[in-house]
């Protein structure tokens, strides 16, 4: 680790910073419009149902377009936006905003988000090695759940007195994470020819990368299109499978609070520390995990993992207070730690360099798509299951299960993927 490139440090902590931001608002957005505003959890779930377009969009146009421009800009500008947005909504809740104007600024937020993410993973794939990206992603999830581990613990904390300020701090963060980027993420977008010409960068990235790096300014488009990805068959197949592992994960963050805060009854202070519990196992195992799992293929570790995830979940069912709660956090967050990190990594391997901030931009289409349409599917299921929680979880638990099976039927078709490969 101590021999990364710089742009992979700064990455990092404009991860941490960013998902504090994040962290500490998601989990209680949804409280916020059920229990302040009295929304129902439809309506909440049709919000995330928007964000879904707008995420796929964003993901998908930031990747392409970092090919094209750099990845730079784009890093600057999308938590530059968020923060500003973030601002807005802090105005709008301030003066109790009805739903739809709110909403509607908090799908702006959602369009940010969704542009940083492909952009900063093809940053790490321009400066790492192939070998070593499975422990590069895995650190890159360790920053984002640091974030998660703060931003919900302060946020549980916050939100007794005041939503608003949740955005606030919100907004500052964003600008922040903007700032860290604009001083130390040099441009890193490959392209065939030419060499990068800041020697102090130069050094400091991998030997396979110094001869196709080029600076702003020099970057000439690739010649691909948006589509490209999408006939690549076995990319899509790869695609469609995490869409349904990334769809159960999303009810982390919509239908696990409302659950535990109105069926089993908790506090918001307690599910604070739910998402931190959850953070910071990440954290601290999260690299520990993967250096175990190495020794196993990586489309056989998300076959199984898919499984142990959708058996936590259903699980849910029987928790019925928090001490249950905790244990079963636990054991969604191994199935996490097991599965997460080898995604992106796959897909870094499938695509060709010249073609990485596509090829992560569309990834990020199907798992933007995911963690929009999954609060929109658990806020159909807590409306249409309510007080049943083995039908609500028992329903959420056939995604991992559906995942798994195209994952299997994957590595049938086209072989295993070795992080080494």
């Amino acid at each position: 680790m101590s021999t990364w490139p710089r742009p992979v440090w700064v990455i990092l902590l404009g991860w941490v910073i960013n998902s504090t931001g994040f962290g500490m608002i998601v989990p209680f957005m949804s409280l916020y419009f059920h229990q302040v505003l009295g929304i129902p959890m439809k309506f909440i779930g049709l919000l995330f149902l928007a964000t879904a377009i707008v995420r796929a969009i964003s993901g998908m146009v930031s990747g392409r377009l970092s090919d094209r421009i750099g990845r730079r800009p784009l890093l600057i500008l999308a938590p530059a936006g968020r923060g500003i947005t973030f601002f807005v909504v802090a105005f709008l809740v301030h003066h109790r905003a009805p739903f739809f104007p709110t909403a509607f600024v908090i799908a702006v937020t959602f369009l940010m988000a969704a542009a940083y993410q492909p952009v900063a993973q093809a940053v790490v794939a321009d400066a790492v090695e192939k070998n070593r990206r499975l422990q590069a992603y895995a650190w890159t999830r360790v920053a984002m759940n640091l974030g998660w581990a703060l931003g919900p613990a302060m946020g549980g904390y916050i939100s007794q007195f005041s939503y608003t300020f949740l955005f606030v701090i919100g907004g500052i963060l964003g600008l922040g994470a903007a700032l860290l980027v604009f001083m130390g993420v040099p441009e890193t977008a490959p392209i065939k020819t030419g060499s990068f010409p800041e020697k102090g960068i130069e050094k400091d990235m991998p030997e396979e990368k110094r001869e196709t790096i080029r600076p702003m300014g020099n970057l000439r488009p690739p010649g691909d299109s948006f589509l490209v990805p999408l006939r690549d068959k076995p990319f899509v197949h790869y695609a469609v499978a995490t869409l349904f592992l990334y769809l159960l994960m999303a009810q982390l963050v919509a239908t696990l609070p409302v659950y535990a805060v109105e069926w089993v009854q908790i506090s918001k202070v307690q599910l604070g520390h739910l998402f931190a519990l959850n953070g910071l196992l990440v954290v601290f195992l999260q690299t520990s995990v993967i250096r175990y799992l190495k020794r196993f293929s990586i489309l056989r570790v998300q076959v199984f993992g898919s499984l142990a995830y959708a058996l936590f979940y259903f699980l849910m069912a029987g928790a019925d207070a928090f001490p249950a709660l905790l244990v079963l956090i636990v054991g969604i967050t191994l199935a996490e730690m097991s599965v997460t990190p080898g995604t992106v990594t796959v897909v870094s391997q499938m695509a060709p360099a010249k073609s990485m901030g596509n090829y992560m931009g569309v990834f990020g289409l199907f798992s933007s798509a995911a963690w929009s349409f999954g609060p929109f599917i658990g806020g159909l299921l807590l409306d249409f299951f309510p007080g049943r929680p083995y039908a609500l979880w028992g329903t959420v638990a056939v995604l991992g299960i559906i995942a798994s099976g195209f994952y299997m039927k994957f590595r049938s078709r086209f072989g295993d993927i070795w992080s080494g490969s």
